[in-house]
């Protein structure tokens, strides 16, 4: 089928293309599950909420797997009559109890639609981005400098929140002074 000029270039959508020649509903489809086609066929179960988490979760033999509606961060929501919710939280409520004020929920298995309260760990903010695998996690965790020297107080100086080795910047000074000197003389 041919593609008319500013119409979504997916066959037989007809609907105004609006990024990367698709149109509003190809590219949230290529956002959320990398294909502008692969459309979620989700059937909505009416119920008590916890029929409804029931029909839209996959058990597996570790991870109990949201199959229902995500966000865009990849976590599982539950519509309830008050509004939503993000399904792995009410999935601990519901079978081990509340979480404790100031302490958010951490996928121990790395899941983010993961709603097994079993792989739930109530912790810190900062605790969960440690233990997550971002680059600021990974800055943090390290001990030593790229150059093997170790990460002291005495030997870490700290510039707008980044560390520097001390030890390299001797080091770097005294490769400069020859130099510095010769430029001089």
């Amino acid at each position: 089928m041919a593609v008319i000029a500013n119409t979504c270039s997916v066959d037989e959508c007809e609907r105004p293309a609006k990024t990367r020649g698709w149109c509003i509903r190809h590219y949230t489809c290529w956002q959320r599950n990398g294909s502008p086609t692969a459309f979620v066929r989700r059937t909505y179960v009416s119920g008590t909420p916890q029929e409804r988490f029931e029909s839209s979760t996959t058990k597996t033999d570790g991870c109990w797997l949201w199959t229902g509606r995500m966000n865009h961060g990849g976590y599982g929501m539950l519509s309830l009559s008050g509004g939503e919710v993000r399904a792995h939280r009410w999935a601990y409520e519901l079978f081990i109890g509340p979480v404790p004020d100031g302490l958010v929920l951490d996928h121990l298995c790395r899941v983010r639609h993961c709603v097994n309260p079993a792989h739930l760990d109530p912790c810190t903010i900062g605790e969960n981005v440690m233990r997550g695998e971002t680059l600021v996690a990974d800055q943090v965790r390290r001990t030593h400098c790229p150059q093997g020297h170790e990460y002291t107080p005495e030997n870490t100086r700290i510039n707008n929140g980044s560390r520097h080795c001390r030890e390299c910047a001797r080091v770097r000074d005294r490769s400069r002074a020859p130099r510095r000197k010769k430029k001089v003389a």
